[in-house]
């Protein structure tokens, strides 16, 4: 809401981890922007997730153009333009995770604000136990000396490098000057 509120014309992307923090951060927008007085332009939080369908994409969708291949790339790119003749009404705060990284180019975004967090899969592994095999005889372990069963795969929220960090800072101001928080 302060570069809403305070900074020059503009559209938003915001890098967050995933569907939870952003459907949280969208609520949290709407509800915000409700308390802005009557003359403030609109502010339209738009999420933008791999898991997001092609018909919500396209409903929701910010202008944008293609850069590379991705998969929600074809649905966007359908829409450029689709808020310009009132972005003046308006400013988009796109929602994004790490899939606005590279796989395409949102028109009129000036600002980035990014979390500097990512979700990435880590694999964990657990000692041989017999209360997670319960059979009497334990399985072979792989040529690594790691049980294959015991292997657990999770999401975690981990830093982003420094050459993500600049890939994501260079999304702002792809057609006029922009700023990253």
């Amino acid at each position: 809401l302060q570069i809403h509120q305070l900074e020059p014309a503009g559209d938003v992307l915001v890098f967050l981890t995933g569907e939870d923090d952003i459907s949280a951060a969208a609520a949290a927008i709407e509800a915000r922007a409700r308390l802005l007085p009557a003359t403030s332009p609109t502010l339209l939080p738009l999420p933008l997730y791999a898991a997001l369908s092609p018909a919500a994409q396209m409903e929701r969708s910010p202008g944008s153009s293609e850069h590379s291949q991705g998969a929600c790339q074809g649905s966007l790119a359908s829409h450029a333009g689709l808020h310009s003749s009132s972005r003046s009404l308006r400013r988009q705060a796109v929602l994004a995770t790490n899939i606005a990284e590279t796989s395409l180019t949102i028109e009129g975004v000036v600002y980035v604000v990014d979390s500097g967090l990512a979700k990435s899969k880590a694999t964990a592994t657990s000692p041989a136990s017999p209360a997670l095999h319960p059979s009497r005889t334990r399985p072979k372990p792989s040529p690594d000396g790691v049980h294959a069963a015991r292997r657990v795969d999770s999401l975690l929220q981990l830093p982003i490098s420094r050459a993500a960090a600049l890939q994501r800072a260079g999304r702002a101001g792809r057609v006029s000057a922009g700023k990253c928080f």
